[in-house]
């Protein structure tokens, strides 16, 4: 990678942002937006009231944009030091907001543009063999919807169309498989590769362990689904307390051994079965037809 030229006047700065979650909120964990802005001049810069951090080594390849669905990948390099390691390797754990602006410096006053806004999509270590990069490949939000709106199902519930899950209350009152009623804050005791121990959940799993293991933990937005769930737990610290142990479906990045208080979400597996037995939601149910797909990590609604 090439230092950025100290002659040029035009500069790029790199906005990504994530963190978004749309359950209610739950005392102590960390549930805010995050933000991380880069620029590829030699010095830090003001854009927008908001500092971007010099690192000059980055280099942005923005793709040919034609309006169709069908658009050019942009490719943004990083030094893999200058990025979280939430965000450096494979898929995304949720959406990750892209935005990069190209500034003026200099006599012309300093003038500022929005070049490219969109989406991670994925990340690649080591692009073109240059060891301690990372590379990141994003698309505008139009490419959002180059996908395939159904598949043929005998049966299928209802899910919005890029939401998080099902929106119908079950009978108990709150909200559906991934809203108020199933979400609980927990501690990350340990993690050893995939396997993580949550410390004194204050939830009775007993008999609650499929609407678990088909969720996810999120830690400060981003997330991680859950593989398997240990069924047999102990008696925590405290009433109404249970040590968990769960597999998820990817190791955990580092910082999250010390991200304080997280979320563990309940999930669906979408069967008729589930739909009745954990949620007494039957009565939504579809019959033949169409179904939407279901939640993509990739694919999901923007904060407001």
């Amino acid at each position: 990678m090439t230092l950025a030229d100290p002659h040029k006047q035009q500069y790029y700065g790199v906005e990504l942002s994530w963190g978004y979650t749309d359950h209610p909120p739950l005392v102590d964990v960390d549930d805010s937006i995050e933000y991380l802005r880069l620029t590829d001049n030699n010095s830090d810069v003001t854009i927008n009231g908001e500092t971007f951090t010099a690192a000059p080594e980055m280099e942005i390849d923005i793709g040919r944009q034609s309006g169709s669905l069908d658009e050019s990948a942009t490719e943004i390099d990083f030094l893999r030091d200058n990025i979280n390691d939430e965000m450096t390797a494979g898929t995304p754990h949720a959406l990750i907001h892209v935005t990069i602006y190209e500034f003026v410096n200099g006599d012309s006053g300093d003038q500022t543009l929005i070049a490219y806004k969109g989406f991670v999509y994925r990340t690649l270590r080591n692009a073109s063999g240059q060891e301690g990069t990372d590379r990141f490949i994003c698309y505008t939000d139009k490419k959002a919807y180059d996908r395939a709106l159904g598949v043929p199902a005998d049966a299928q519930c209802i899910w919005s169309l890029f939401g998080k899950g099902c929106t119908n209350y079950h009978a108990e009152g709150g909200g559906g498989p991934l809203r108020d009623s199933f979400t609980s804050k927990v501690d990350l005791d340990t993690i050893d590769g995939r396997t993580v121990d949550l410390g004194d959940v204050s939830v009775d799993a007993t008999g609650l362990g499929p609407l678990w293991q088909d969720g996810y933990i999120e830690v400060r937005g981003l997330r991680i689904k859950i593989r398997t769930w240990d069924e047999v737990q102990s008696a925590g610290s405290g009433p109404g307390l249970y040590d968990i142990t769960v597999e998820l479906v990817e190791e955990p990045p580092a910082s999250w051994a010390s991200a304080g208080p997280s979320r563990l979400v309940a999930g669906c597996s979408k069967t008729v079965e589930r739909c009745g037995t954990s949620y007494s939601n039957t009565t939504n149910w579809c019959g033949p037809g169409y179904g939407i797909l279901p939640y993509n990590p990739i694919v999901e609604d923007k904060p407001s």
